[in-house]
């Protein structure tokens, strides 16, 4: 499908009970926990994203070749994990994985043992991988990761021979807070700390053997929630929607989006079994500042929804973003500029800005640039917009594959277009 044009009536809305399937970061976590130290423990409420697909093959594979796909996540735990497994791998990914930078990863698996050697380019897909077993009491130090999964990725491989970890410069810390919460329900003592002297962040895993449980159920996905948040924006005032089984009180670092869609409207009413979202009021002002730091994967449903709503904005915390599927940045400032909003990232401030204005139709595609994220937050403007087109729709399958299908199930008076 090269792309996919949505039509609906102005305001057109969502409603029912929604399912957004698990989180994504949470899935792949336990997968590799499942497979290092439980593999009988039955894991309910898989995530069905595409990266998640790939980390169960990769982990389960018996050949010596093994494929990532897109997932940036699933790149990383792999190299790991075959990293300090015996016997020699090859880890390859795909086009736009093999231009996502890996060099600080494969650095600090060489300061455990391992024999990285790059096929192609340095520092990126593909490698071959020999692996070792680390030693007991094992250091490691990252100068300046780009991706704080780089350290979740060993925090998860650590408990079996104890691990210190160690890094300077901005990752985002959120993620690596939601490793060390599972760790610790399977009973791992960590201790993560600042320390002064060296100007370090420091994590220090004690050695012992995880303890999961003989079952585990992942909870929802609240950053796939987020982009029907973005929608509910652009509803009646009093309408609501039911999004089943997302948590309020999650370990995931994107239910905060919660509180960003509280300034801009919404409201939220935690039930039994979810969240009831409701268009309850219009935003408090015209100005708003959002600090990203601790959840960058919100921008673009937040930046999306800023735009429909017509308001001024900036966004800090947003330095991983260039690292991602695309150039979020750069990705949002082109598809809101095809929508007529004056967008853009200012490095001398350090922070994306949208200034406020009318969203203009548009009869041009907006580029995705093979990003999940990018497709679903711009389709998700077509109650104010009333038409959009999105090319390479089928990349949502990275994190949330029953999209298109649920905007056709859920959304009343709107019409899907493939092309």
């Amino acid at each position: 499908m090269k792309n996919i044009q949505l039509i609906a009536e102005h305001n057109v809305r969502p409603a029912g009970e929604i399912h957004t399937g698990a989180s994504k970061s949470i899935s792949n976590r336990m997968l590799l926990l499942r497979r290092l130290y439980s593999p009988d423990t039955e894991l309910h409420n898989l995530s069905g994203s595409e990266d998640t697909q790939w980390l169960q093959k990769g982990l389960a594979s018996g050949e010596t070749e093994i494929y990532a796909g897109d997932g940036g996540t699933t790149a990383r735990f792999l190299a790991v994990y075959l990293a300090t497994r015996p016997g020699e791998h090859i880890l390859r990914g795909s086009a736009r994985m093999s231009e996502r930078p890996m060099a600080k990863l494969f650095d600090a698996l060489r300061q455990l043992g391992a024999e990285i050697r790059y096929l192609e380019k340095d520092g990126f897909l593909p490698v071959s991988i020999k692996g070792c077993k680390p030693e007991a009491g094992s250091t490691v130090h990252f100068e300046n990761p780009e991706s704080g999964q780089f350290i979740s990725a060993l925090c998860l491989v650590a408990p079996s021979v104890g691990m210190t970890i160690s890094y300077s410069g901005a990752v985002t810390e959120s993620y690596i807070q939601l490793t060390l919460a599972l760790l610790a329900e399977c009973y791992v003592q960590a201790e993560a700390y600042h320390d002064p002297e060296t100007e370090r962040s420091v994590i220090e895993i004690h050695r012992s053997t995880p303890v999961l449980p003989a079952e585990y159920v992942i909870e929802n996905d609240w950053s796939s929630a987020a982009f029907w948040m973005e929608w509910m924006l652009q509803a009646p005032m009093g309408m609501e929607l039911y999004l089943d089984k997302l948590l309020a009180d999650s370990i995931q670092p994107d239910a905060y989006a919660m509180h960003y869609f509280e300034m801009l409207g919404l409201s939220f009413r935690e039930t039994d079994n979810g969240i009831m979202v409701k268009k309850a009021a219009r935003p408090d002002g015209n100005e708003f500042h959002f600090d990203l730091e601790y959840n960058p994967d919100l921008f673009p449903a937040l930046a999306c929804s800023v735009a429909a709503l017509g308001l001024n904005a900036t966004f800090a915390g947003l330095h991983s973003l260039v690292y991602k599927e695309s150039n979020r940045l750069q990705s949002v400032t082109d598809g809101l500029a095809k929508l007529g909003v004056d967008a853009g990232y200012d490095p001398g401030e350090s922070e994306f800005f949208i200034r406020g204005g009318k969203l203009r139709p548009t009869d041009e595609a907006i580029d995705t640039f093979s990003d999940h994220r990018i497709a679903m937050a711009f389709s998700a403007l077509v109650p104010s917009l009333g038409k959009i087109t999105i090319n390479d729709p089928g990349v949502v399958k990275k994190s949330y594959p029953e999209w298109w299908t649920h905007v056709q199930t859920y959304v009343k008076d709107i019409q899907l277009i493939e092309n």
